[in-house]
């Protein structure tokens, strides 16, 4: 395979697994938005590097497309992290808790995540 070849596989591979986390990831902040009571203003697929999610000052969800790279459960993880975020914009033991009810085992796909970034990269 030629080199010059590559960088249109790379954006042909981006452009696919960016539109699979958009429909995937509106789905499941749907679901977990009626588990939470929390519903996003809006929700954003970017090209983050370094970020699986964020969450805006207005309620808006973003979530880097490489997420959708990572097991259900994984992207199940971020999605919860980031809808209590709506209502709890800081990392006490409050946000914890919540994201503890609705996950109970979510350090252990933080765990996950952490450990396994490396594979999400293209």
């Amino acid at each position: 395979m030629s080199a010059a070849l590559l960088p249109d596989i790379r954006n042909q591979l981006k452009r696919y697994y960016r539109e699979e986390a958009h429909k995937e990831i509106q789905t499941r902040c749907m679901w977990f938005s009626m588990k939470t009571g929390h519903v996003p203003a809006t929700i954003s697929i970017t090209d983050a590097q370094h970020r699986w999610g964020s969450c805006t000052h207005k309620g808006g969800l973003n979530f880097s497309w490489r997420l959708i790279q990572a097991p259900p459960e994984i992207v199940d993880y971020v999605v919860v992290h980031e809808l209590v975020h709506i209502n709890q914009p800081d990392h006490s033991r409050k946000f914890w808790n919540k994201v503890a009810e609705i996950l109970p085992d979510y350090i252990r796909r933080r765990k996950w995540l952490r450990e396994n970034e490396r594979l999400l990269k293209i």
